[in-house]
């Protein structure tokens, strides 16, 4: 009587059930690590804008600002009232609207809105505390 070697049934089914957790671990890491690639896009994406910012608002003598929610970034300048650079040409209702909220969007050659990944959500930390 001949004996033949060969997998049971049992065998084969716990070979394929570990190979198809080794693919599914695959898949999890593979989709975390793009959202990862797209968030530091985004981090270096909002550095260059800081950088541009700050370089404008040196050399146009302006205040620049961010306005800013859990997905997005709204550049901001600072309209003084007080300066006959801003009170030329403006009604008085426009000065009374400035005079309320002197911070007005900004409309010069930075990109004004900035969307973050529908998976990244900022916020802003001030010595622990979030504001």
């Amino acid at each position: 009587m001949r004996r033949s070697r060969a997998f049971t049934l049992l065998e084969v089914m716990v070979v394929l059930a570990i190979i198809g957790g080794l693919m599914a671990l695959v898949t999890i890491t593979s989709s975390d690590r793009h959202a990862q690639d797209e968030t530091e896009q985004f981090a270096r994406r909002l550095l260059a804008v800081f950088s541009a910012c700050r370089q404008e608002s040196v050399f146009q003598n302006i205040d620049l600002g961010l306005a800013m929610d859990s997905s997005s970034l709204l550049l901001l300048s600072f309209q003084d009232i007080y300066s006959q650079e801003f009170t030329a040409n403006k009604t008085r209702e426009e000065l009374d609207a400035l005079a309320k909220n002197p911070w007005q969007p900004y409309s010069g050659p930075i990109n004004n809105d900035i969307e973050a990944p529908e998976y990244v959500f900022m916020s802003l930390e001030v010595e622990g505390q979030e504001v």
